[in-house]
């Protein structure tokens, strides 16, 4: 049997819980394949390899900090991408699929484009796969969110 190129590394994890929302406070390094599975390339059938816990947040309202990553759009944004930090727009380096997550605001809401603010996005936590040409793009959504500004 030939050996996996990754190997789990947090078989186990669980979330303190916001008492007030009664959502799970996540951040990108709980979602972070190379934290959890040791995986450097991420293939496209990763989230048959996930972890139970991982899968669990599934349909789960969670609460997870970042930054907004530029689009074409300024104003009106009812869909953006939510990055861990600012660094991974500006390098030029290629974003991995879970260092970022694709925010689906609440139905007849947007927003404005938070140039360089950390702010906080609550949401029903998605694990939904985008593959192209062979390539894992996106893996993870946020649907029916709203941002949490400080």
């Amino acid at each position: 049997m030939a050996k996996l190129p990754w190997r789990l590394l947090i078989p186990n994890k669980e979330f303190s819980v916001i008492p007030e929302t009664d959502t799970l406070r996540v951040s990108f390094s709980d979602l972070n394949l190379k934290q959890i599975l040791d995986m450097q390339k991420i293939p496209v059938d990763a989230v048959k390899h996930f972890p139970n816990w991982l899968k669990l947040l599934e349909g789960k309202r969670i609460r997870i900090s970042g930054y907004m990553s530029p689009s074409h759009k300024e104003t009106n944004l009812s869909v953006f991408r939510l990055v861990p930090v600012l660094q991974i727009m500006n390098f030029g380096a290629p974003i991995r699929a879970d260092e970022v997550i694709v925010v689906l605001l609440q139905k007849s809401k947007t927003t404005e484009y938070q140039q360089n603010r950390r702010f906080d996005v609550e949401g029903t936590f998605k694990i939904a796969p985008i593959v192209e040409e062979g390539e894992l793009l996106e893996l993870y959504q946020l649907e029916e969110a709203h941002l949490i500004l400080h």
